[in-house]
Formats: C-alpha cells, sequence, structure tokens
C-alpha cells in the first residue's frame, strides 16, 4: 500500500518511522536506510500489531550483529505472540527462533547472548521456559546464565550433528532431521510437541 502514496508522504513517513535517516551538510540533502544490508525481522504481537524491527547483519564483518529502531526498547522476538501460560523456548539466535517457529515450536530470541533487565523482568512472569543452546561455549555460558536469572526455565543444551545451531542443521543436513532433533531435545527437557505434518 506505501507504494501507492506520494513519493514525498513515503519518504516522510518513513523518515518518522526511523527507517530512513536524513542529514544534511552543506545544503545537501542525504538519506539512507537504518537497515540497509540486513535481513529484517518485524516483531508482532499476538493481534498482529508491529512491537519493532530488528535487522540481522547478513555481512559478518558488519558491526553491530543486531539492531532494532531508535528509540524503541530491546525486544525479545516472538515474545509478544505467546500468552504468560503457552511454553515458549528462547533461541540465543533469531534464526534458530525462526526456524524452530516454522517447525512448530513456540520460540523467541533475545538477539544474542544476553537478555536486558526488563526482558527478565517479562519473561519471570511466564510459567514454562525452555533456553535452548546452540553448540558452541558461548551459548551454553549465555544458558547458564539465563538459567541463573530465570530458575523457572529449564536449559537444553544444543547438538546439531556437528552443526553449530538448528538452523545451519536445517539448512545443510535437512529439515526432517533437524526438525525430529529439536523435537528430541525439547522432549528431553521435559516439554512436548506434536510434529505436525
Amino acid at each position: 500500500m506505501l507504494f501507492m502514496l506520494p513519493q514525498d508522504v513515503y519518504r516522510t513517513l518513513a523518515v518518522k518511522a526511523g527507517l530512513i535517516y536524513v542529514s544534511r551538510k552543506g545544503g545537501e540533502e542525504r538519506r539512507w536506510e537504518f537497515m540497509k544490508g540486513r535481513i529484517t525481522f518485524p516483531d508482532l504481537d499476538r493481534d498482529g500489531r508491529v512491537l519493532g524491527i530488528i535487522g540481522r547483519r547478513k555481512d559478518p564483518h558488519q558491526s553491530p550483529k543486531y539492531l532494532t529502531l531508535n528509540g524503541l526498547p530491546k525486544v525479545m522476538w516472538g515474545l509478544g505472540r505467546y500468552s504468560q501460560w503457552q511454553p515458549v523456548i528462547i533461541h540465543e539466535s533469531i534464526m534458530d527462533a525462526c526456524t524452530a517457529l516454522l517447525m512448530g515450536v513456540p520460540s523467541a530470541s533475545p538477539c544474542g547472548t544476553g537478555i536486558a533487565w526488563h526482558l527478565v523482568e517479562e519473561l519471570k512472569k511466564r510459567k514454562y521456559l525452555g533456553f535452548l543452546s546452540q553448540d558452541d561455549p558461548p551459548s551454553k555460558r549465555a544458558v547458564q546464565r539465563w538459567k541463573e536469572k530465570l530458575p523457572h526455565g529449564r536449559p537444553i543444551e544444543g547438538d546439531y550433528d556437528g552443526c553449530k545451531d538448528l538452523n545451519q542443521m536445517a539448512t545443510e543436513v535437512g529439515w526432517e532431521a533437524a526438525r525430529e532433533r529439536l523435537y528430541g531435545l525439547l522432549e528431553t527437557a521435559g516439554f512436548e510437541y506434536e510434529i505436525n505434518e
């Protein structure tokens, strides 16, 4: 629908939303996209309202790894989709959270190894939490820190047949093998989900 708006109206809305930045130097105006070169993930609540947008770098040399729109608090991608009574699996990586969600597992991600203090308070209200690590030491340490902050959560150690994480296993080993591994890891931790065909 935005493409139907006059270009100046669209640009004004994009600047107000923080999607485009404008700088003026020497009487010249320059605009650039805030999320340029990133894969963007809208974060929605249960009613489909946009809570924010997270951009993940594609280039491993680009910094920082994740961006959120300026002026908005850091979110845990995906958490707003679920009631506090639904079991939710927390993944370090937004890509793993998306992969697990597509496999039928309610998932969220803090987009990194840290969880902001206001998100810890929100997670304390959640009855059923699982923390699924990637298969590397930094992720496993992060899961242990999450468990210290949120003792009611269940740590789940990821093991992905030589792959670093669920997403890599799904793309390199195969979707079905990764899904079976995910459900097996969750079942071992006491979470039960049915595989939907």
